[in-house]
C-alpha cells in the first residue's frame, strides 16, 4: 500500500488540502471544517484518478487500483485552527512554552515555526488532551 502525503493549511475561512505528486499530478480542496476537508479531498482525489483512467492517460497501477492511503500532514495554522475548538491559546501556551503572542502569529499565518516549535505545540495539544482524559 502506498502512502501519498497530503499538505493541509489555513488560508482566509477554509482549510485547504493538496497533493502534488508526480505520476498523479496535482489535486486540491478546500472546506469549512478539518472533517468536510478530508472528504471533499477523496472525492476530489477519485474524480482525479477516474478522468486520467477515461482520457488514457499513464498511471500507475497501484493507484488505478486503490491502492494507497491519505496521510494529511497538518502546518502549523491548520493545526492551531483545529485546536482552539477545543481550548486556548493561553493554554497552549503554558503547556508548550511558547509566548501567546508567538503563537497567534502561527495562528495567523503570519510567521511559520521551525519544525522543532511545531513539534513542541503538537506536544502540547496532546497533553492538553491527556490532561482532559483523566476528568471524571
Amino acid at each position: 500500500m502506498e502512502r501519498l502525503e497530503v499538505l493541509v493549511g489555513w488560508s482566509g475561512n477554509n482549510f485547504t488540502a493538496g497533493l502534488g505528486d508526480p505520476q498523479i499530478g496535482v489535486v486540491l480542496a478546500t472546506a469549512k471544517t478539518y472533517n468536510q476537508l478530508q472528504k471533499e479531498f477523496k472525492e476530489a482525489l477519485e474524480f482525479h484518478i477516474e478522468g486520467m483512467v477515461l482520457h488514457n492517460d499513464p498511471l500507475p497501477q497501484w493507484v488505478k487500483e486503490g491502492q494507497y492511503e491519505l496521510h494529511f500532514q497538518l502546518n502549523c495554522t491548520a493545526l492551531l485552527h483545529i485546536a482552539q475548538q477545543y481550548t486556548t491559546l493561553a493554554a497552549i501556551s503554558r503547556a508548550s512554552g511558547i509566548k501567546q503572542n508567538q503563537l497567534s502569529r502561527y495562528a495567523e499565518g503570519v510567521q511559520r515555526p521551525r519544525p522543532a516549535q511545531r513539534q513542541r505545540i503538537a506536544e502540547a495539544i496532546h497533553k492538553i488532551g491527556q490532561a482532559c482524559l483523566v476528568i471524571k
